[in-house]
């Protein structure tokens, strides 16, 4: 009988390993499936067979040391659930998840669960295993909401799919207004003013005490030509009125007459003059523009008369020109944007800043066509930052069908404003929220699970999101080939999540999870597999032998 165990030990051993063989043997075979795991038979002993002698006592023993092992069996082939490494394919449709959780595939009748994310669309737009069975999520809307929970849906891409239009909203502007970059004109006269002796004459020198002014009568008058700003001129004429003393009595002569000084004569020129002031400056009139930018200001045509008698004549006014030191020049900054009608044609607006004093910004904006659309002032401060803005709401007429667009224009937004100092003019429209229609032109996954499409005209938004299942008991899911797994009473109740709300979890675009197969182990547990059923079927070949030698007795 004990030789009959002993083959039927070995037996046993040969059935077990032959099992373990094939274990690894898949496992090998497998080493390049996407999201395989590899499977572990774990081995058990068979029950034992008690040799207790008759008569024996067994409660008086210490232990069992009769009884004899019948064998081995196998307990269970268990699967390795452990992460495998990620293998990069640069297909925006390889998937691998990162962490826990599978893939919810399904044909219509049932779901099942994947590791392997090699999708592709089909010829719907269905995102579809390489089965064909369409892989489950949510689905956007037209304005790429989605709603997660609840019941899933076939994820699928509408390859025709359009971005909307929008109506540009708001253009926000921001950087540099130069603040030195405009000139206000200066005319300055050539020959100074001076006195017989040579010295230059000053502000309270009676003017026909100067060279050039000698001969001047009380009741003459200068007149002259003051040319404006924007080009116009304006004869004026100052009435010189000499200096009159009665010194009838020589001890206390009385001013009856102060008489015309320099300082009136310059006091009349700042009056007369609409856009510029006068002042004396080394003997010397300084016409100075009183407006920033391109100027026409100018004086000149000095001539002496006497309109008491017509028939006089009119002498010029020697030694008394001037001309422009400093010309005139405007700080302007043209800023250019484009903006959007409801049906997504472009417009260009054009906005000019001009500066029209220090810290004050005058601007007008206008579309490309001609059509003048707002204008408004812009002001700093001292330290160069805006203090404050005005404007119009800017509205213009598009035409083609399409309704009136009105926009603000911002100063001041997104953390940016226009500033002024010392430096270049950098200013330009840094945004503006309109765009024309999109046409999808792609797509990716990103670590969500979110489908996110690109349009033609630079915006996205989300076209779906993956599902993601998990199960109480992975290791009870059944496995049905093609590296789907199916639900049973053992895995426990399905649940539905999405990677946002999985700890740890996130999807891998462009990737797939390789097997978990680690062939330096395999080879191993193969050698020690190969060797473990040589030897029980050495002990299959000597149980022989023996029952050779118990059958040989009969001889």
């Amino acid at each position: 009988m004990s030789l009959m165990n002993s083959l039927n030990t070995g037996v046993s051993g040969l059935r077990g390993f032959q099992t373990k063989m094939d274990v690894i043997g898949n496992n090998i075979a497998n080493v390049n499936t996407t999201g395989f795991k590899s499977g572990r038979v774990s081995f058990a002993e068979m029950m034992n067979l008690n040799l207790t002698r008759g008569g024996s006592r067994i409660s008086d023993t210490p232990q069992f040391t009769n009884q004899l092992g019948l064998g081995v069996r196998v307990s269970s082939i268990d699967r390795d659930l452990n992460q495998g490494s990620l293998e990069t394919t640069n297909r925006p449709t390889d998937l691998a998840i990162q962490g826990g959780g599978y893939f919810l595939v399904g044909d219509g009748s049932q779901n099942l669960l994947t590791r392997a994310g090699n999708f592709s669309f089909n010829k719907d737009g269905f995102l579809v295993s390489q089965s064909g069975m369409r892989v489950q999520g949510y689905n956007g809307d037209g304005e790429g909401n989605i709603v997660s929970g609840g019941s899933t849906s076939d994820l699928r891409i509408n390859f025709e799919d359009i971005f909307r239009p929008q109506s540009t909203q708001n253009v926000n502007l921001a950087g540099n207004l130069n603040s030195g970059g405009a000139s206000s004109q200066v005319v300055t006269q050539t020959v100074p003013f001076t006195l017989d002796g040579g010295d230059l004459a000053d502000g309270d020198t009676l003017l026909d005490q100067i060279s050039q002014f000698q001969g001047l009568q009380d009741g003459e008058v200068v007149s002259f030509t003051i040319t404006n700003a924007d080009g116009s001129t304006s004869e004026v004429s100052f009435p010189f009125e000499a200096r009159v003393i009665d010194d009838s009595d020589p001890d206390n002569p009385v001013v009856v007459q102060e008489g015309s000084t320099l300082n009136d004569f310059i006091s009349f020129i700042s009056a007369e003059a609409a856009d510029a002031t006068a002042t004396l400056r080394d003997g010397l009139i300084v016409l100075n523009s009183d407006r920033i930018g391109d100027s026409e200001i100018n004086i000149g045509g000095f001539q002496i008369s006497d309109p008491a008698d017509p028939d006089s004549v009119a002498r010029d006014v020697a030694q008394l020109d001037f001309r422009v030191t400093t010309q005139g020049a405007d700080n302007t900054k043209t800023i250019s944007s484009t903006v959007y009608d409801g049906l997504g044609k472009p417009h260009t607006l054009i906005v000019e800043f001009t500066q029209q004093e220090d810290g004050m910004w005058g601007y007008s904006a206008r579309i490309l066509d001609g059509q003048e659309i707002g204008s408004g002032t812009v002001e700093f401060d001292a330290d160069g930052r805006l203090i404050s803005s005005t404007f119009d709401e800017l509205t213009f007429n598009p035409g083609n069908g399409a309704s009136p667009v009105t926009f603000n224009l911002n100063f001041a937004s997104e953390g940016k404003a226009l500033t002024q100092f010392d430096g270049s003019s950098t200013a330009n429209a840094v945004s503006q929220d309109g765009f024309a229609q999109g046409e999808l032109v792609d797509f990716f996954v990103d670590n969500d699970g979110f489908l996110v499409g690109s349009y033609s005209n630079g915006k996205s938004k989300n076209l779906g999101q993956l599902a993601l299942a998990n199960v109480p008991n992975p290791e009870g899911l059944q496995n049905i080939g093609n590296g789907l797994l199916s639900l049973n009473d053992r895995a426990g109740d399905l649940s539905l999540e999405i990677a946002t709300n999985m700890a740890g979890t996130n999807i891998a675009s462009g990737a797939l999870e390789s097997s978990n197969v680690d062939l330096a182990k395999e080879f191993t547990d193969m050698i020690i597999t190969q060797r473990a059923y040589q030897s029980n079927a050495r002990v299959i070949q000597t149980a022989d032998q023996i029952l050779a030698e118990a059958v040989n007795l009969k001889r």
